[in-house]
This record gives structure tokens, C-alpha cells and sequence, in this order.
């Protein structure tokens, strides 16, 4: 056994500690890169499966006549504006026209949506409103509805809530509700507030 001075024996103790401390940091950044990286990857699956919901939501089966109309891709969605024929000779949008993309929806590149309809983002025509038992979501420029009994999507961070002019109910996103004295209470905005924390999300407002 080799028997070291004091001041050395009190270098190496140094060494050995310095050693163990950088050892235990590069261990919790390494732990840290794989939290973060899982949680990015969380992220990127939720916004993939919300994509891929959205997309379903719409994507049905083609009629012979709707594949043959020339207002739908390959895809069975409907066609960019400019891409359409000028005349749609079934165009007449009715409160199904919330429902999904069918022929009759579709406006030919001379044709315009009536009173009361307005164009989605793939330039469809459907009512302003839901009818009764459907809803729609926040920002979801579609132009769609939803069945009541579904709720909001799987995985998503709305809650469903009475619309503030009380026409039946709407999907709104939690982080713009949640601070209102209304929500805020309530088991869907109690919960999110216990998995998150955005800047005054989860804190009340006082007026």
C-alpha cells in the first residue's frame, strides 16, 4: 500500500471528486438530450396524427360522377380553384355542404358561393352555421362540422363549450380559455393547467 503525503493525498480526492462531478453532468445532460428529444418527437406524432384526423375527416369514397367531374385530384380532394372547370352544372350547397366535399359543394371558377354560405379552404361552399348536433373547431378554416356526440379530436387541446352567442357548442383551444374566471374552474381547464404552465394561461382573470 502506498502511503501519499497529505497535500497530495488531498489533490488526488480533488481530482477523483472533479472527475465524478463532470461524470454526473454529462449523465444528466445525456438524460436531459433524450427527455427532450422523446418530447419532440411526441410533439411531431401529435401534429401528424391531427393532420391525418383532419384529412379523414373530409376523404370519402368518389362517385363515378365526382371522379369524372373534374373538380376532384387523384387524391379524392377537391381541386385548387384555378384548377377547376369554370362551371359546375350540379353546384347547388345545401347544410350537408358542412359535412364534407361533395360535387354539389364545389363552385366552377365562374360561379360564387349564395348568401348565407361561405368558401372553406378548399374553396367548398358551406353554411355560415352548424345545423343542429354538429359543431366546429377554432381556426379550422375547413369550413366543416362535427358530430356533438364526438367531441373535440383525440389528443387535441380543446374543450368543448357552449358558444358565447348560444347557438349550440364550439371546440376552442384551452390556452386562450383557461385564464377566464368561466373555465377556469372546470375539470378540462383544471387538468391542462396541471400539465401546463403558458405564461398567464392558468391565472384567472381578474376582470
Amino acid at each position: 500500500m502506498v502511503n501519499l503525503p497529505g497535500h497530495q493525498a488531498s489533490k488526488l480526492f480533488d481530482l477523483l471528486k472533479s472527475i465524478l462531478i463532470t461524470r454526473n453532468i454529462v449523465q444528466v445532460y445525456k438524460l436531459y438530450m433524450t427527455i427532450k428529444i422523446v418530447m419532440i418527437g411526441a410533439i411531431v406524432m401529435i401534429i401528424l396524427i391531427s393532420s391525418i384526423s383532419n384529412v379523414s375527416a373530409s376523404a370519402r369514397e368518389l362517385t363515378q360522377d365526382e371522379r369524372e367531374s373534374g373538380f376532384y385530384n387523384e387524391r379524392g380532394s377537391p381541386k385548387y380553384d384555378q384548377d377547376r372547370p369554370a362551371i359546375n352544372p350540379d353546384f347547388a350547397p345545401d347544410e350537408e355542404c358542412n359535412l364534407g366535399y361533395y360535387l354539389k359543394c364545389l363552385p366552377g371558377t365562374a360561379q360564387e358561393c349564395p348568401e348565407g354560405y361561405h368558401n372553406g379552404e378548399d374553396n367548398s361552399c358551406s353554411p355560415v352555421e352548424c345545423q343542429e348536433g354538429y359543431h366546429e373547431e377554432e381556426d379550422n378554416e375547413s369550413g366543416l362540422c362535427y358530430p356533438d356526440s364526438e367531441g373535440c379530436p383525440e389528443g387535441s387541446e380543446y374543450a368543448l363549450v357552449e358558444r358565447d352567442d348560444g347557438k349550440g357548442i364550439i371546440c376552442l383551444y384551452l390556452f386562450r380559455i383557461c385564464n377566464e374566471a368561466e373555465h377556469s374552474s372546470k375539470d378540462y381547464c383544471i387538468e391542462y393547467c396541471e400539465e401546463n404552465s403558458r405564461g398567464f394561461t392558468c391565472k384567472p382573470d381578474a376582470s
